[in-house]
Formats: C-alpha cells, structure tokens, sequence
C-alpha cells in the first residue's frame, strides 16, 4: 500500500505531521500580529460612546479623537450608542473584532459601577482591554436657588436633622451622579430621596425649578448653570478649587475628605486585540492629549487631563471597582 508522507497507515495525520502542523500554526500566530500591527491602521476607526451627542463625554471624545486621527492617518469616527446607562454601547464594543477598529470611550460608570448594578449588563470588565485614562471630572454639589443653605455642612446639618426629605436628583440609577450623592450620604451619614431622571438635562431643569432640591453632575454639565446664578453651588468634588469656579470651595473645605469625587473617561478595546496594535492607539490618544491645544480645550470644559498608561488605568479601574461595590452594598442598592 502506498502510504502519503506524514499519514500513518489509517490515513490519519502521524504524530510528526500533527507535530508540525502545530509549529506552523503557532508561526503564524507569532508573524501575525505584528504584520497586522505594521498595517493598522488601514481604515477608519470606530470610537464608541454610550451617551447621545452633545453631552461631556461626547465632547471629550471628539476633541482627543479628532488629534489622535492626524498621528494614526485615519480619521477615528465617533459612534453614539446610548442606553442602559451605557451598557449597549459598552456590550457592542465587547463583542466586536479585536483588531483595533471598534474602541469604547467609556465612562466610571460602565467599568465600575455597572457591572454591581445591572444583573446582566451584557458585558464583563474582563472583556475589555485599558488603554489610558484620558481625564477626570469632578462634580458640583447643586442646589435649587431659593435653598436656604449656602454652603456644604449647612446643608448636610439640615439633612440630618430630616432623613429622607430632602430630595436629589440623578440623570438616571446607578449612574455617576447617582453613585457620587451616595458616597456624600454614606460619608456625611445622612439620607436623602433619590429622583432617577433619563438624562442630566431633565434632572437639572427639575433643580432649577425647584422640584427637586439638589444633585451632583460633572463639573461641564452644571458649569452653565451655576455661572447663570440658575442654581447654587454649594461644593465642588475635588482637592483643589477649579480655576473655571474659584471661588466655589471644595469638599475637602467643607470637611469631608473622604467624599472626594470624580467621574472619569477612558480609552479601551475589546480584550484580545493584538498588544502591539494597542501600543500604537495609545501612543497616538495619549500624545493627543499632551497636545497643548487638546490640553487647554480640555482644561476650559473643566476636566483634569491625566493621560494614563494602560497598566495605571487598569489599577484605577479595579481600585474603584472595589470602593464603588463597596458603597453600592452598604447603601444596599440591589442590581436591576
């Protein structure tokens, strides 16, 4: 009987042949991946945000990927996917091709609020690769105009005088503002009424109005705001006062420490795209960030520039994934 090379006599592949077969492909996977990476990118690249046009981290996304287009050579296109406090647009990024043209732009809440909030929000952490940490937003502590506090710890002492009547309102459950006015209540031991509304525009006309007393949205949100007089800044969530609102203490003026606060926005990619292909994306959004005209664009929304290394996003992610699963179980929020 005439035997093919590397087949055994039962017309299966020998042990040398299957040997082989698998050095090959192990060849390929190795020579692969760089060879992609020389070609990214070859097309446009999509940039995912789970948030309608318009809003701050529509905005932040397009300022840093309108620079970083000119360093890869393709333009990076922003695509809206709002929803379920960002959940579709983040599941969407989860399930497509590794390859470096599907990026999310996501938000704290979707890498570490969300996945202790939703049963199933269509996504894991680990599905995900960081590439950096683009900027950080603290929030403002609002009040309606006619609110007879004036600052922080007025305000705290009459809700702790009344549990439960004072009112808040959120752009929705268990998104940042939400989780930012349950660190203040969990650290200054008060109570208040949570109103969800579906998005920040509605909330913070209701705060204008009157019809609800107070909410905490990022620092870029309320900015007009508060320099209107339509509402009343009691706080502003970070270390340092902001230049955009320097007269505006802090939270730590006002004596509590630990509810500093701020919501932040990142870069990252599905989870098995090529490293040398992420190294290329993160040399090109963390440049455009220290592009002095990026830089001051976004300095005048009011964001603090940090521009991480994918290993520092990927610490900050789980740090305040542990801190945030920690509140969310304290205050005893149960997962929708």
């Amino acid at each position: 009987m005439l035997h093919l090379p590397g087949r055994a006599a039962s017309g299966r592949p020998s042990r040398i042949a299957l040997f082989g077969m698998g050095v090959l492909s192990a060849a390929a996977a190795m020579w692969g991946a760089p060879a992609a990476a020389q070609s990214y990118p070859q097309r446009p690249i999509k940039l995912v945000v789970g948030f309608p046009p318009g809003g701050p981290t529509d905005a932040v996304a397009r300022i840093i990927g309108e620079r970083a287009a000119q360093t890869l050579g393709q333009s990076v296109i922003i695509e809206n996917r709002p929803g379920a406090s960002a959940n579709i647009g983040a599941a969407y990024v989860a399930r497509s091709a590794p390859d470096g043209y599907t990026l999310l732009f996501s938000t704290a809440g979707v890498l570490s609020m969300n996945p202790f909030l939703y049963k199933n929000p269509g996504y894991e952490v680990k599905d995900f690769a960081p590439i950096t940490e683009a900027v950080r937003v603290p929030a403002i502590i609002a009040v309606t105009p006619s609110f007879p506090a004036n600052d922080l710890k007025t305000f705290v002492q009459m809700a702790q005088k009344d549990p439960g009547k004072i009112s808040f309102a959120s752009a929705g459950f268990g998104g940042p503002p939400h989780m930012a006015a349950e660190l203040l209540m969990s650290v200054a031991k008060i109570k208040m009424l949570h109103v969800p509304y579906k998005g920040a525009a509605p909330a913070i006309a209701d705060i204008m109005g009157g019809q609800v007393e107070m909410g905490m949205f990022d620092l870029p949100v309320l900015l007009p705001q508060v320099k209107a007089g339509k509402v009343k800044a009691l706080a502003i969530t970070s270390t340092a006062r902001s230049p955009l609102l320097p007269d505006v203490p802090t939270i730590v003026e006002a004596g509590y420490p630990d509810a500093v606060y701020s919501n932040w926005y990142g870069l990252v990619a599905p989870a098995a795209t090529p490293a040398p292909i992420l190294d290329q994306i993160t040399k090109a959004f963390v440049g455009a960030m220290h592009d002095p005209a990026v830089h001051e664009k976004l300095v005048q929304m009011g964001a603090i520039v940090v521009a991480s290394s994918p290993a520092e996003f990927d610490t900050r992610i789980k740090e305040e994934a542990k801190m945030w699963g920690d509140i969310i179980k304290k205050a005893g929020i149960k997962p929708e």
